[in-house]
């Protein structure tokens, strides 16, 4: 039994290189599943719990699945142009264009596909391309602290932490509750349009699933205990002023970063550890919306994490919020997207 379509070869290619971004940790992820379907080619691969699945448009087909090496498959793409020939049979897969054929064999013998999971959805909120980079630019990445590689999903707000910074984004008035794995946000980091995003579940289980433009992907809800993010917020700053996101971007550079401020501007001092290289330059404030200190405030961060989350803010101006040298600082936007970052302490 065999069933072609035709295809276009850099379509095709673009979602077989997504799909290969997941890492292969078993014999399972190292495989796709390809399936001919009327007008369409879907393909899947499976790995740590994500379950990613494409769909990219086709002439022709009908029903009949192969499962074959992830890998080979990518490489047969990257040698074929144009509009390609696709065929399945129950022992291989053949890929034709006008001037190259490549014929894979079927990975079926050697590995069981797993059964796509059913997901049964309850209503989707939209997350904006600027929504993602936003919450994942404080996913922990420590294996001990595995709890802080989830993104906590709390009523239409989107939560991470690593410890030393915490990330919060509201995308909805509305959304549901629970924690995610922040692979599968990371799978559409890349994208420049809207991520639907819903709760629902799989055999009764809270499952989790996002899509766009074709492309989805569905896992479990992690069952974790992520920290309670609203104590760590500090509920009003003594210290608010608003500046020019690039101008301090531009200003910044080292290891470590001193904000002091002062009147109507803001020194940044910049240091490196390990060399003499120190840069002090000023940036003027848009606006002082709150000061009740009467002595300009310094405060020190890793310039690495200020650099995060000032990219990982959408609007021009942007908010500084101080408590005192040794507390959380605030960084934040005009959408709501809040950034905190913890102080380096200074000895003695």
């Amino acid at each position: 039994m065999s069933k072609e379509l035709r295809v276009a070869a850099d379509k095709l290619a673009k979602e077989v290189t997504w799909l290969n971004r997941m890492p292969t940790v078993e014999p399972t992820s190292a495989v796709i599943q390809i399936t001919a379907v009327i007008g369409a080619v879907v393909v899947r691969r499976v790995s740590d719990d994500q379950y990613r699945e494409s769909v990219v448009p086709a002439i022709g087909g009908d029903q009949i699945s192969i499962t074959v090496a992830a890998s080979k498959l990518l490489d047969a793409l990257k040698s074929l142009e144009g509009s390609l020939t696709i065929t399945i049979n129950d022992e291989d897969l053949t890929l034709e264009s006008s001037e190259r054929k490549v014929t894979i064999r079927s990975a079926s013998s050697t590995v069981d596909f797993p059964e796509w999971p059913y997901f049964a959805g309850k209503g989707f909120g939209v997350l904006m391309p600027s929504n993602l980079n936003q919450v994942l630019t404080s996913v922990g990445t420590d294996d001990n602290l595995p709890v802080l590689k989830n993104i906590a999903f709390d009523n239409g707000t989107m939560v991470s932490t690593d410890r030393h910074r915490l990330s919060r984004v509201t995308y909805g008035k509305s959304g549901f509750t629970g924690q995610v794995n922040s692979a599968s946000l990371r799978a559409f980091a890349k994208t420049n349009t809207a991520v639907f995003v819903e709760a629902g579940t799989v055999k009764d289980q809270p499952w989790v699933q996002l899509r766009s433009t074709g492309r989805s992907c569905t896992s479990p809800m992690a069952d974790v205990d992520f920290p309670n993010w609203r104590k760590l917020i500090p509920e009003d700053q003594p210290l608010k002023v608003v500046f020019d996101r690039e101008q301090l971007l531009k200003a910044i550079s080292g290891t470590e970063t001193t904000l002091t401020v002062g009147g109507d501007s803001m020194i940044v001092v910049c240091e490196n550890g390990d060399s003499d290289i120190r840069t002090e330059q000023k940036v003027n404030l848009y606006q002082t919306v709150q000061n009740e200190f009467t002595e300009p405030v310094s405060v020190s961060i890793s310039t690495k994490f200020l650099i995060d989350c000032l990219r990982g803010l959408a609007s021009k101006l942007v908010i500084l919020g101080v408590t005192s040298p040794t507390s959380p600082v605030v960084i934040s936007d005009l959408t709501d997207a809040l950034h905190l970052v913890m102080p380096i302490k200074k000895a003695g």
